[in-house]
C-alpha cells in the first residue's frame, strides 16, 4: 500500500534538494552535512546522491573534473593513511612461531 504522495509507479525526483541530513555523495566518497546541496541522479545501479560541487566539476570540462579528482584522491590517500596508522597503533602484536 503506497503511503503519501507515493502512488504506484512514483519515481524519485532528480531535481537539486536540500538534505534534511547527512547524506553520502558517490561521487566524492564524502558525507555531507544537511543543507550542503545535493542531487540525486540516476545510475546504471540506481540512484544515488551527488553533491554540487562534482556535478559542477563535471560541467566544466576534463580539466576542472580531473583537478576535482586529484584533490579527492589525494585526501583519501591521507584518510587511508590515518586509518592505517590508528589501526596499526592497536593491534596485537604477531607472535612469532
Amino acid at each position: 500500500m503506497p503511503c503519501g504522495n507515493m502512488q504506484p509507479g512514483w519515481q524519485p525526483s532528480a531535481t537539486s534538494e536540500v538534505a534534511e541530513k547527512p547524506r553520502y555523495c558517490y561521487s566524492c566518497r564524502r558525507e555531507h552535512p544537511p543543507g550542503h546541496p545535493m542531487r540525486r541522479v540516476e545510475t546504471r545501479q540506481g540512484y544515488r546522491w551527488r553533491c554540487q560541487a562534482t556535478l559542477d566539476a563535471a560541467r566544466l570540462g576534463p580539466a576542472a573534473r580531473d583537478a576535482l579528482g586529484r584533490e579527492k584522491s589525494e585526501a583519501n590517500r591521507l584518510a587511508t593513511r590515518r586509518s592505517m596508522e590508528h589501526y596499526n597503533q592497536y593491534r596485537a602484536p604477531r607472535s612469532e612461531g
